[in-house]
């Protein structure tokens, strides 16, 4: 409008104007009324903030006090009640429609969700393997007492500290995540090992699937004098191109007859693992009669379902048993002197480390000489490589073990203790121990030593050599046969040759001379005077190196007392 009405105010006539439009912009005139209010505050007068604090001259009555107006609207754009009605009309000018809210409003929640879902995931991950790295040694989670004040909260919560200590991602969830939702707990532990259980036998089912497996399981006793049943499959993997052993399970056994061994293994293989009759084409157990007879036991029970199931003797216990019985076999006058020492061996072992006092004197006689301390080994019944190591131990530390006992015998006050040290001392010191010293040491680690690399020769064996390998081994091998032989070599040749001239009795007692040569050699005893003609003074290395270990024909005149146990 060009013009308002006019009326008479006081003494002269007034009118709305204009130019208050531009100045304020919530301002808006009523021709039919002629009455000013204020559009926001008319609008959105409902707005719950203004309940109490509304003008009426701007929102409901109107306003046409023309003369005093611009001091009216300035109080008026500055009240409370005009701001939260401004806000209000800027919000609903600015919003959308209800559909693209929900749009919006579920947009942003799923991707808070799925924000949230890899936080946790990130901390689960880190739980995780704590959890991996304690069940893989077989460490205990709980501790005590796992309270915030404890000092021995247990392992897992002391390892999720020190995580969270230098490691960004725990440090914030435990700071600043829900307080009730850390993860922590008894329960979410036992949670985690079982999920990790569960994965690992879907893996493990997985793999066996269409494959030909073999089952080797064993029982014993634990601490507890439980009897255990350890499961173990094999199969080829085709991708490592190598046999696998697969750990399944340790199932408790209340009875330990045949039947209850059978359902045992039955309900692990068939219910747990789905492996069918049909894929099982061998089992492997030890040679007692509850699992390898062939009327009444295990084997027999598992022919019964497949009859072309083979049973297999565990080769560990063949070898064990048939060492154990070639060598230790008392029931006969023979045989006697690697029976009585082993015994020895496993009385120094007894003596020597059954007391923290002689073991600590005869470590620092060890250190005295300079030798790298071997620990003494126990002679287990049942593992060959324990006696290895023992008699390796043994021969290892002789001379300081034998001042070790010197010093144990002179200053120890129990008579019982100084005559067991009298009685080992003079016992190691005796030929027959020394005999079998040097020669059960080469033999117990060959035996180690095919084992072994049998072993590791099938575990490593790659699918394919390349031709580049094959070269290069090739090369390395005419590299080494056109090497000169070194004088030692060429000195051994050289008395092969004059030895194969000789009778069969001049080469028996040149084979004597040579090794009582070498005896000597290795005692670090040899002079020029070691070795006489037509005496016998080292006749141990004599058996030791001729025909192999084996038996041995000596000539009729020598007489020894060591030669009647062979």
């Amino acid at each position: 409008m060009e013009s308002y009405p006019k009326t008479m105010q006081g003494a002269s006539e007034r009118s709305f104007q204009k130019s208050w439009f531009e100045k304020y912009v919530w301002l808006e005139y009523s021709p039919s009324k002629d009455l000013a209010f204020c559009f926001p505050c008319r609008i959105f007068k409902g707005n719950n903030l203004n309940s109490s604090q509304l003008d009426d001259a701007f929102s409901k009555t109107g306003f046409c006090s023309w003369y005093r107006g611009i001091n009216r609207f300035n109080k008026h754009q500055i009240t409370k009640s005009h701001i939260f009605s401004t806000q209000a009309m800027a919000d609903y000018l600015n919003t959308t429609s209800i559909d693209q809210q929900i749009d919006i409003s579920r947009k942003e929640y799923i991707s808070k969700c799925e924000s949230d879902r890899l936080h946790n995931r990130k901390i689960m991950k880190r739980l995780i393997d704590i959890t991996l790295c304690l069940v893989k040694g077989g460490r205990p989670f709980r501790g005590h007492d796992e309270g915030e004040k404890s000092n021995q909260k247990g392992l897992f919560k002391e390892i999720v500290n020190i995580f969270a200590k230098y490691e960004i991602v725990l440090k914030e969830h435990f700071e600043n995540g829900p307080k009730n939702a850390k993860y922590t707990s008894n329960r979410i532990q036992n949670d985690l090992i079982s999920s990790i259980h569960n994965v690992l036998i879907k893996k493990v089912k997985a793999d066996l699937q269409n494959v030909y497996v073999s089952i080797l399981a064993d029982e014993t006793s634990d601490v507890g004098h439980h009897e255990q049943l350890s499961i173990v499959i094999r199969y080829f993997d085709d991708q490592m191109n190598r046999p696998v052993e697969t750990f399944l399970d340790l199932v408790r056994l209340v009875s330990v007859n045949a039947e209850s061994i059978f359902t045992a293994i039955s309900n692990i293989i068939h219910s747990k693992f789905g492996i069918g009759w049909s894929s099982i084409i061998a089992v492997c157990f030890d040679g007692a009669s509850t699992m390898s007879g062939n009327i009444g036991g295990v084997q027999r029970k598992f022919k019964e379902m497949n009859a072309n199931i083979l049973y297999v003797h565990c080769y560990a216990h063949c070898l064990n048993l048939s060492l154990i019985d070639s060598i230790t076999s008392n029931t006969s006058n023979k045989n006697q002197v690697v029976f009585n020492f082993l015994g020895s061996v496993q009385f120094l072992y007894s003596f020597i480390e059954g007391s923290p006092t002689r073991h600590a004197i005869f470590e620092n006689i060890a250190k005295e000489h300079g030798s790298n301390l071997q620990t003494f080994k126990s002679c287990s019944t049942t593992r060959w490589a324990c006696r290895s190591e023992a008699v390796n131990a043994i021969k290892h530390n002789y001379r300081a073990l034998l001042k070790a006992l010197d010093e144990i015998t002179k200053k120890s006050l129990l008579p019982d203790v100084k005559m067991k040290g009298l009685g080992l001392k003079s016992q190691i010191k005796s030929f027959n121990f020394i005999f079998c010293m040097n020669m059960m040491q080469p033999i117990l680690q060959l035996v180690l030593k095919d084992n072994d690399t049998d072993f590791q020769t099938v575990k490593n064996k790659p699918a394919k050599r390349s031709t580049d390998q094959r070269d290069e081994l090739i090369s390395l091998a005419c590299k080494r046969l056109c090497e000169p032989e070194s004088e030692e070599l060429q000195i051994a040749k050289t008395w092969a040759n004059e030895l194969l001239k000789m009778n069969k009795s001049q080469q028996m007692f040149a084979k004597k001379g040579i090794a009582d040569i070498l005896f000597e050699g290795q005692l670090g005893t040899l002079n020029r005077d070691s070795i006489q003609i037509n005496t016998i003074s080292s006749i141990d290395v004599f058996c030791f190196l001729i025909n192999g270990f084996t038996k041995v024909k000596f000539h009729r005149n020598i007489h020894h007392p060591f030669l009647k146990n062979f």
